[in-house]
């Protein structure tokens, strides 16, 4: 059985000033977490002048503090979205914002998820501990998590570095999966797995057209599986669907 984190909801809801914001924002929410069998308090803040009663995604401002370690502040928030994957993925915090992994060996990964924009999935930022205690950032960058794995001595993260955008019909950008992985002690956080994403990737049905992004190659999604085409097959194809419409 995976152990639980003891979690206690200091303070939820509630915009209270906070002077280590500078006044430049207010506390909603705090907790007490146990985080690797040290004390921390996890504080989440909105803008001062944000009106009162606004949405609870509208977090800005996150602080991650511990008895004798450094503060961490996470700052710039665009937002922080409810965790509709991570959340469920066996969270021991009380809270649909923040997602507390339990990892192998006692260790676990706090999970944020920022509001998506576009083709921009938002900011997905994982913070561990260090040996000493002292919370850093593992991961932040553009990713929309679709699944978190606890392995032997390591987390995993599969999920979108950016969404699809349709050319039209069934013709949509390449955008293939992304595998991280974090093992446990590694300082350098977590690193990409070009062999891993490849995999899950053509697992969904989708081709492989290498790690990265592009909008210059064309998938077409109207057969399965899906393949990647070239402008001029795609307007070939584009018209014989028109030519077989009209004819009905």
């Amino acid at each position: 059985m995976i152990p639980r984190v003891l979690i206690a909801i200091v303070a939820a809801l509630s915009a209270v000033p906070a002077s280590a914001a500078d006044g430049k924002f207010k506390l909603v929410a705090s907790y007490q977490a146990s985080w690797d069998a040290k004390d921390y308090k996890i504080s989440l803040f909105w803008p001062a002048d944000w009106p009162v009663g606004g949405d609870p995604g509208d977090y800005t401002r996150v602080e991650i503090e511990g008895k004798g370690a450094q503060k961490l502040v996470l700052d710039g928030l665009t937002g922080v979205k409810r965790g509709e994957v991570l959340s469920k993925a066996s969270s021991s915090l009380d809270s649909p914002y923040l997602t507390l992994f339990a990892g192998p060996k006692g260790r676990s990964v706090l999970f944020i998820e920022e509001w998506a924009f576009a083709s921009d999935p938002g900011e997905l930022i994982a913070v561990g501990l260090d040996a000493a205690g002292v919370p850093r950032v593992l991961f932040r960058r553009n990713f929309r998590p679709l699944k978190v794995l606890r392995e032997d001595g390591a987390v995993t993260l599969v999920g979108r570095p950016s969404f699809s955008q349709g050319f039209t019909d069934d013709f949509t950008t390449y955008d293939p999966l992304a595998v991280y992985r974090w093992r446990l002690g590694d300082a350098d956080g977590f690193e990409k797995s070009d062999a891993d994403s490849r995999r899950e990737t053509e697992a969904s049905g989708l081709p492989w057209a290498g790690p990265n992004a592009s909008e210059d190659i064309i998938v077409y999604r109207g057969e399965k599986p899906a393949r990647i085409v070239t402008k001029d097959e795609m307007e070939r194809l584009q018209r014989a669907r028109a030519k077989a419409a009209h004819k009905l």
